[in-house]
Order: C-alpha cells, then structure tokens, then sequence
C-alpha cells in the first residue's frame, strides 16, 4: 500500500476563481475558515504518493456560506452598580448602558441615544 495524498480547492462562484488552500499531503482534513459569504464549490483531489498524474481522483461540492445574524437579548442602565428598572434616569449623572447580545461570531455593539 503505497497511501494517499489529499490536496484542499475553493472555488468562489461569484468571481469563478478556484484556490488552492492545500497542496498535496498526506493528512486528509484541512482547517478552513471562509472569508466572505457566498456560492462556493469545495473540492478534494487524490492520488497515489507514488502517482506520476496530477490527480487520481476528485469530488467537487457546492456550498453556501451566509453570515449570521447577532441578536439582543437586553439592555441595561445602571448608576453606582444598580440596574435601573422604573425606566427614570436623572440629568447630570454618570450611567452605564450595557448590552447583551450573541451571534456565532461575536458581537459588534453600536450605542446610540435619541433625545
């Protein structure tokens, strides 16, 4: 038995442009870690160590990689440590506005206030 050699391609659809992310070696998985949403096509070649061809074998895959969306739990005002909850803030004071959110790949908080 002579092994298997395993070589990693991405084809992103949208620019028709394939990459190579691993040249040939013997571990057959591959750590990847998509860049941008869209239409790509995810492809695996073969071959004998010993083969003399560029590839034995090949499966090519479509995938689609979309971006998830964060979501906010709730919001929190505090003043000194308390949360405040009648809903009532006084002018002058110093508050801490929290916010608890979660999504697959963290969490970008904007703050805003509306007078």
């Amino acid at each position: 038995e002579n092994g298997v050699l395993y070589q990693f391609w991405v084809k992103d659809l949208s620019t028709n442009s394939w990459t190579m992310i691993r040249d040939y070696g013997e571990t057959n998985s591959f750590n990847y870690t998509p860049a941008k949403d869209g239409k790509y096509l995810i492809g695996i070649h073969v071959k004998d160590k010993y083969s003399k061809e560029n590839l034995d074998d090949f499966i090519y895959e479509n995938y689609d990689v979309s971006i998830s969306k964060a979501k906010l739990e709730k919001v929190e005002v505090s003043y000194n440590g308390n949360v405040i909850t009648n809903g009532e803030i006084g002018v002058g004071k110093n508050y801490v506005i929290k916010g608890y959110g979660n999504s697959e790949n963290g969490v970008l908080y904007q703050f805003w206030v509306k007078d």
